[in-house]
């Protein structure tokens, strides 16, 4: 209910309860730590703690990706996020040696911040539809088949003249002084 709530206009695929299943239950490095605040029997602050691998310095190391921080608009700006974030943290720090987060709202970063997170770099974010139809569906746009058929005649003439290219570049790499 709190994600429906918190997530009424941007990220609708979160409100879905397969979503949630993929995101926490099923994350590939074991499942996900989640940590709730509660208000008699609703939640209304969430910390989720997803475990993941990472290569670092040629050694594996499990760390972790905060995702989905939320409090319920009722109960913001009262010290929630950095009450369940500083025990969140606490709680996993024997599973992981450090943990990454991606803030997409403005909002989160102060609460990130407060609790002795440290922003490292910006990252542009470059958004490609997967489907235009899908798209032009979603936003009431009509002609969606016909956005779909042309775009599948694109995908063919861009893979006709796509190159070789070489798989697994590397973007940038961490040492040990950067965690």
């Amino acid at each position: 209910a709190l994600r429906e709530h918190v997530f009424q206009v941007e990220d609708l695929e979160k409100r879905d309860p397969r979503f949630w299943q993929w995101e926490f239950a099923e994350a590939p490095a074991g499942h996900a730590r989640l940590f709730v605040a509660l208000d008699g029997e609703r939640i209304v602050g969430h910390y989720g703690v997803i475990p993941q691998r990472f290569l670092l310095s040629g050694q594996e190391v499990m760390g972790s990706i905060v995702v989905d921080v939320m409090t319920h608009p009722d109960y913001r700006f009262q010290g929630m996020f950095k009450k369940i974030g500083r025990y969140a943290l606490a709680a996993v720090a024997d599973e992981i040696a450090f943990a990454t987060g991606y803030p997409i709202r403005k909002e989160v970063m102060p609460g990130h911040l407060s609790i002795g997170w440290t922003a490292h770099l910006k990252i542009p974010v470059l958004v490609r539809p997967l489907h235009l139809g899908a798209l032009a569906r979603r936003f009431g746009i009509p002609g969606g088949a016909l956005l779909d058929a042309c775009a599948a005649q694109v995908r063919r003439l861009a893979q006709s003249l796509r190159r070789d290219r070489t798989p697994g570049a590397v973007i940038g790499t961490l040492g040990e002084s950067d965690v």
